[in-house]
């Protein structure tokens, strides 16, 4: 028993007399001693991977004495994960369980539950110790492990892309295998029989290897996803319901997803055709698109089996073409190959119908016909402009600043409505007045549009002014219609021509000042018009013999005499002979001009 003990004992000389003895004590102490002995058992040695298992570990002290600070080290290994650790004696923080005192002959159990991993170490280790000394040091360890199971949830799934499809369309079945683990699996094999409503066409996998019927995925980790697709043609009549299913060599803890289906309903198509209405194309620079019959009406289009017809299903075809207007004029058309229908340009306007009919192209004997009503727009506008020389001094001749009124007639040609009718009138310095407006079928607008003009030196030099403005006006399909104005007809587009008749020099370039009141003075025409002038005329030599300011053929005029300020002074007359002039003048915008020439003087 441990403690501490004193013995008292006596020392004695043998033989001695007298006796020879002395008297002492021995203290002696004694360690206790605790044999810790611990067991550790599991509730299934060959679990599956996914499971959990049960560890029962019980630590008993055989004594002789009570044991201290008693901890046990209860480490899961790495095949293990931790789901619980319970016991009533002392508390367990992974990976010791702290049990404390554990008196002599007491025993305490501990209980950790743990989930099976699919790899890792499956031997538990377990040791106990304790503060005193254990005189049977080999039974404090225990050790128990697992084989685990492999176990792999294999799910299958499988979808079709069309529900209900027609005879002769091609379906694709998508297959989709997944392994849900935990562990990984191994020669994973698909059943893809395809059953008689259909007709094999293809297959292909980014996975292992497809050879109808069989797809043979080989192996497939945990948590990985492989993916089939096949392609059949719907025939017109056999099994419709497709079945599928997965093996692998591993254990599946869930057989009832091994296995998926996937079913179509074939439905009989019907076919309808439905009369349209094409709004507008416009006849005058043509519509290449003005519609599609397939869908001339977007929100009750032309179907096939209850859905908007695709043209690659349908055969297209014109039972009854639109009737001309006037032999040999252009029609709307139907393009077969689109269902789209265009106006031609030059197409006259009107109404006009045709019929068509769409037929399936895998059952030609299912047709639907129909009407397609299109108006043809052929907007068109016409401009007569008319000029008028207002003549503000009354003289009867064209001055420089003196206007022109330009007057418009704008007339809707077309069979549509028109808007933002405009004139543009190109000619520089004219100030245009009025509009925009708006025309209805036929309709004739002379007052909106005014031109007002002032004429220049240019003009009066020229002797008319030519002038063509452009109209324009906006068709309700946005389109842009136009026209040259003509000055008197809607249907031609000729320039606007007014005569003007301006001062215009010409220079009389004889004078015979002889009496006989022919030709008696150098006169030149239409100078008064231009009184700030210049005239001088210089003999063969280049002598100035005349010069005068304000030359107006009248008092201020050359007859033949040279004047005072010039080098020659001879009161008699010039002689006869060849003379030059120069005449210089300013016009109405003070631009200066000269004209110069031989003057011819006789007697």
């Amino acid at each position: 028993i441990s403690g501490t003990y004193n013995i008292t004992y006596q020392l004695c000389e043998v033989g001695a007399t007298p006796p020879n003895c002395d008297t002492a004590t021995a203290t002696v102490t004694v360690e206790p001693k605790a044999d810790l002995v611990i067991n550790k058992v599991v509730d299934n040695a060959t679990p599956k991977v996914g499971d959990n298992v049960t560890f029962t570990i019980k630590v008993k002290n055989n004594g002789p004495n009570d044991a201290t600070n008693v901890n046990v080290n209860e480490a899961l290994p790495t095949g293990y994960t931790l789901v619980s650790a319970t016991s009533a004696t002392g508390t367990y923080t992974a990976p010791t369980w702290s049990i404390g005192n554990l008196a002599n002959a007491a025993e305490a159990t501990l209980t950790v539950v743990a989930k099976v991993k699919a790899t890792g170490d499956y031997l538990n280790k377990v040791t106990v110790t304790g503060t005193e000394e254990d005189p049977i040091p080999g039974n404090d360890k225990d050790e128990k492990g697992t084989t685990p199971v492999a176990q792999s949830d294999l799910v299958i799934t499988k979808v079709v892309d069309v529900a209900n499809p027609k005879v002769g369309d091609t379906v694709k079945f998508t297959i989709k295998v997944k392994n849900n683990g935990p562990s990984d699996a191994t020669n994973v094999k698909v059943t893809e029989n395809i059953p008689t409503g259909y007709a094999y066409v293809s297959g292909a996998t980014a996975t292992g290897a497809w050879a109808n019927p069989t797809w043979t995925i080989g192996n497939l980790a945990n948590g990985s996803e492989v993916s089939l697709d096949v392609f059949a043609k719907v025939n017109a009549s056999g099994n419709y319901e497709n079945r599928v299913t997965v093996v692998g060599d591993q254990n599946d803890p869930t057989a009832a997803d091994k296995e998926a289906k996937a079913t179509v309903i074939v439905v009989v198509p019907s076919i309808t055709a439905k009369d349209d209405t094409i709004p507008s194309g416009n006849g005058t620079t043509g519509t290449p698109n003005a519609g599609n019959v397939l869908v001339g009406n977007p929100t009750n289009p032309d179907t096939l089996n209850g859905t908007p017809v695709v043209i690659g299903l349908v055969n297209l075809t014109v039972a009854i073409p639109a009737v001309p207007k006037t032999p040999g004029a252009l029609v709307p058309l139907i393009d077969m190959a689109t269902g789209t229908v265009s106006v031609p340009a030059n197409t006259p306007g009107g109404t006009y119908t045709l019929t068509y009919s769409i037929c399936e192209k895998t059952n030609p004997s299912n047709c639907s016909s129909a009407t397609v009503t299109i108006f043809v727009a052929t907007p068109s506008i016409a401009l007569v402009k008319t000029a008028h020389f207002n003549d503000e001094n009354g003289d009867g001749y064209a001055k420089v600043g003196e206007t022109i009124t330009y007057n418009f007639a704008v007339t809707n040609t077309g069979n549509v409505a028109l808007t933002n009718v405009f004139i543009v009138d190109p000619l520089t310095g004219v100030t245009m007045t009025g509009g925009p407006i708006n025309l209805a079928v036929g309709q004739e607008d002379t007052t909106s549009f005014t031109g007002i003009y002032s004429i220049v030196q240019a003009d009066i030099n020229l002797g008319s002014i030519s002038n063509q403005a452009e109209v324009y006006g906006t068709s309700p399909d946005n389109s842009v219609v136009k026209d040259k104005s003509d000055n008197s007809s809607v249907v031609d587009d000729s320039p606007t021509v007014l005569p003007i008749s301006g001062c215009v020099i010409k220079v009389f370039n004889a004078i015979s000042p002889n009496g006989d009141k022919e030709n008696e003075r150098f006169y030149i025409q239409g100078l008064e018009c231009y009184p700030d002038n210049t005239v001088e005329i210089y003999n063969r030599w280049g002598v100035l013999v005349f010069e005068r300011e304000h030359y107006n053929n009248d008092d201020v005029v050359f007859k033949g005499f040279s004047e005072g300020r010039v080098t020659v002074k001879d009161a008699d007359g010039l002689p006869e002979g060849t003379y030059y002039y120069v005449l210089k003048y300013k016009d109405g915008e003070s631009n200066a001009h000269q004209q110069a020439g031989y003057l011819y003087l006789s007697k």
